[in-house]
């Protein structure tokens, strides 16, 4: 299951996700992989929303992200990325 997301992820972005973000983790997959690679800029809301995605999905979902550097540099610096893994392409994220 492949959740993209792009735009702004900011105080008022990071709850217009919350619908896409459920219909996703109702599909309880093995693998959820959050594409962030249109996103323009990553606030710690969105850093906070992509740390509930990893809380509600459980133990049996592995959830892995994709960013590009702008995206990736938040995740970093929060440790996020000790969390889930980062990829930096759909490809590798999906080779996990």
């Amino acid at each position: 299951m492949v959740l993209s997301i792009g735009g702004d992820i900011d105080l008022a972005g990071a709850p217009r996700l919350r619908p896409a973000i459920e219909v996703a983790l109702a599909q309880q997959a093995a693998i959820l992989i959050v594409d962030l690679t249109e996103v323009s800029f990553l606030s710690s809301s969105g850093i906070g929303a992509l740390v509930d995605i990893r809380r509600r999905a459980g133990e049996g979902t592995a959830v892995r992200v994709v960013a590009t550097p702008v995206a990736a540099r938040p995740i970093s610096l929060t440790a996020v990325n000790q969390l889930m893994p980062v990829f930096g392409t759909l490809a590798e994220a999906i080779r996990g």
